[in-house]
């Protein structure tokens, strides 16, 4: 019997193992993922900053019945969780407000609200000292400005329809102009513009819409004002 080398069985066995099954590429599938296009939106505030003077500050009520604390309860009965900070106090014009402001440590705010106008209106300085004061609280909010922080500027409160301004209607204290310069402010750096003047008015017949000091407002008045922000879209 011829012995066939076991090396050259194995080269045989290959080679047919080879030809009777080629290679066959595995299969494969290409996923291409589309990124989903994303969209730059506004979160809810939650922390508001309200600048002011008497009028913020709810000058003889109850200080938590003042306009910032009303809209922060009732941001938060919506479901909204918001918290309140208030610089404001009696007799407070813009430069005053200023200086206040600055011993106060910087944060940011997802939404700041400026009410301030019936001291400058008041005292005798001028609308020229009202706009420099006015440029000073800018440069104070944009330090307390994120990307996506909103201000909201009030007019002045119509403090001639308190018995106190009607003592002294014949001064002719004109709000309506200090409120042009603030529409315009608010216009020049994009900020809303709320009129809460007009409201105010409506003191001069209705007894339950002034405090007890005959100068400010009630609680009732002030829980129109948040009426009329919350519409104009303050905290949304």
């Amino acid at each position: 019997m011829r012995i066939v080398p076991v090396a050259i069985l194995l080269a045989v066995a290959v080679a047919a193992c080879t030809s009777a099954t080629p290679d066959t590429p595995e299969s494969t599938t290409t996923t291409t993922v589309v990124a989903p296009e994303t969209t730059t939106t506004r979160p809810t505030p939650t922390s508001f900053l309200a600048l002011g003077d008497s009028y913020t500050a709810g000058t003889s009520i109850d200080p938590a019945d003042a306009w910032p604390f009303q809209l922060e309860r009732r941001l938060g009965a919506s479901g909204t969780d918001v918290t309140m900070t208030s610089i404001a106090d009696d007799g407070w014009n813009t430069k005053r407000l200023h200086r206040e402001i600055a011993r106060t440590e910087v944060d940011t705010y997802g939404e700041i609200l400026l009410a301030i106008g019936a001291n400058d209106v008041v005292l005798p300085f001028g609308t020229d000292n009202f706009e420099e004061g006015l440029a000073l609280l800018v440069q104070d909010i944009e330090a307390r400005s994120g990307p996506t922080t909103v201000v909201t500027i009030l007019s002045i409160a119509d403090f001639r329809a308190t018995p106190w301004g009607q003592e002294r209607i014949e001064r002719g204290y004109d709000i309506e102009g200090y409120n042009a310069i603030l529409e315009s402010l608010a216009a020049d750096i994009g900020a809303r513009y709320v009129d809460i003047t007009t409201i105010s008015g409506a003191a001069i017949d209705d007894p339950s819409l002034v405090a007890p000091d005959d100068l400010h407002f009630s609680a009732s008045m002030y829980a129109l004002w948040v009426d009329i922000l919350l519409e104009a879209g303050v905290g949304s």
